[in-house]
Parts: C-alpha cells; structure tokens; sequence
C-alpha cells in the first residue's frame, strides 16, 4: 500500500499476518551480512506510535486510489501489527526493464549484488525469488535496482526446514553451492539462474557474468563464515530479544512460535 510522505517521498504501508516474524528475521540476518534489502519498521496497535501514524494517514490521499478502502482498514486497527518499509525508487530485475538493465552500464555490480541477493537467500532458505539452489520457477520482481544502481532484496523471510533428514539436504545442497562460489565454478545452481533470467529478462549471461554473479555470492558466504566464527551468537540473540518484544504481546498467529528454530537454523546455515 503506497502512501506519499511529503512532496518527495513515500512509503510503503504492509499489514502483518503469519510471516511477520519470519519477515522481519529475514530482514535483520541481511543487515548482519550487509546485504541491501528494503528497511522495515514493524508497529504494534498498542503503541502509541501507531496512532500516531493513524492520524497522518487520514491526512493525506493514497497514491494508488484502489489502496484506499485497505489504508482505511489498517487506520481502523484491524490489523494488530503494520510494517513500514520502505519504498524503493528504481527498477524491478524483470521483463524488458530488466533487459535494459543488464544490457547497459554497469552491469557487472548489477551482477554482483545479485550474488548477495542470492547468498543471503540461500543463507535464510528464502526460495522467492533467484532459484540457485530450489527447483521453482523463483520471482525476479524481488529483485529491485535503485536509482544509483544499488540491487536491493524486497519481500523475503526466513524458511526454517524443521525435518532432520530435510534439514540435512539442504544442507548438502548449500554446501555445494558455496563451494561452487568459491571457486567461481558454474554447477547446476548457475544454470538455474542463466535459466531464470533467460525467460524472464530475455538475456544470457555468459560465463565471466556467471562468475560476476558467484563472486557476490562467495563475498556474502564468507561474510557468513567470519560472523559464524565470531559474533554470530551474540548477535542472533539480540535478534532474537528484539523480535519477541515486537511480537511477544500478541496473541494473534505471527510466527513467534518458530523464531527459536528458525534461529537455529540461520545459525546452522551459516556454519555450513
């Protein structure tokens, strides 16, 4: 639900359900790995700050008019948590946008930042949008470039793999894929991206690009190893608090109930 702040800018108002907390986890393993996704600040309907929000919202128009009976619903609190996030000028990684982008300039950080993109997902098992390492057809439109040419992540969240012998797995696949980043090795999880962005961009990418691609990817993984061998733990912690503050008063279904495994699980898949 977009919503203008001010003359220049806007944001983007997003009603919580049962991924809340998998979100928001998500989010915070990217600012740990300095990975660029869009920032979000999740409120709660008893804040104070919400009505807050409430009031400014009844001030201004929505800029997508089909958005307003949905921005009147969040202001009459049926919906007990609200994310603010923000709002991203720029490009979709997608259809003939897409095309024009990684046909022009610059493309090699493009490429690169993809790599991170897909490194953090395959870190949080967030199969949405680059299929490196899962067989779906993945969502490019997750994938944005901002103005200055920043690739940034949108909608993701941590997927926790509760089965043993599917954790495990997945496991075995990962590894495969960081050791193919490490070495700049085109394995099967390369192909599935040439595959992806083929049929939805309508460019291949030749092998120095693929390598441009597992380049970002293998800087995010050993970004992962450093923090898994240091302070990880601690700052999975402060995650893991912050989190249960935000949602621990609520009795309505948003995750909480999974945040210690998946907690587990980001941990794991750092140590792989």
């Amino acid at each position: 639900l977009l919503v203008q702040v001010g003359e220049t800018e806007a944001i983007v108002l997003k009603p919580q359900g049962m991924g809340a907390v998998a979100e928001a986890f998500a989010v915070e393993v990217a600012n740990l790995l300095g990975v660029r996704v869009a920032a979000n600040k999740v409120m709660c309907l008893s804040e104070d700050v919400f009505f807050e929000m409430c009031g400014a919202l009844h001030k201004v128009e929505p800029m997508v008019a089909e958005h307003k009976n949905s921005i009147e619903a969040i202001t009459s609190g049926t919906k007990e948590f609200v994310a603010i996030v923000e709002y991203v000028p720029g490009t979709i990684l997608q259809g003939l946008p897409g095309h024009e982008l990684l046909k022009g300039e610059g493309v090699g950080a493009i490429l690169e930042g993809v790599g991170g993109l897909i490194a953090l997902d395959c870190l949080t098992n967030n199969l949405d949008r680059v299929p490196a390492i899962w067989s779906n057809d993945g969502n490019l439109g997750n994938v944005m470039v901002n103005m200055s040419g920043e690739v940034l992540g949108i909608d993701q969240q941590v997927n926790a793999i509760g089965d043993d012998a599917g954790r495990q797995r997945y496991f075995a696949t990962l590894r495969d894929f960081v050791a193919d980043a490490k070495l700049g090795r085109a394995g099967k999880p390369t192909a599935q991206i040439k595959a992806v962005f083929l049929q939805n961009c309508g460019v291949e990418f030749d092998d120095e690009q693929c390598k441009e691609i597992l380049k970002g990817a293998w800087t995010v993984f050993a970004r992962a190893a450093q923090l898994h061998a240091t302070t990880l733990k601690e700052d999975l912690k402060k995650v893991d608090a912050q989190l249960t503050k935000t949602f621990g008063s609520t009795i309505v279904h948003v995750g909480l109930s999974r945040l210690d495994m998946s907690t587990e699980f980001v941990e794991q898949c750092f140590a792989v």
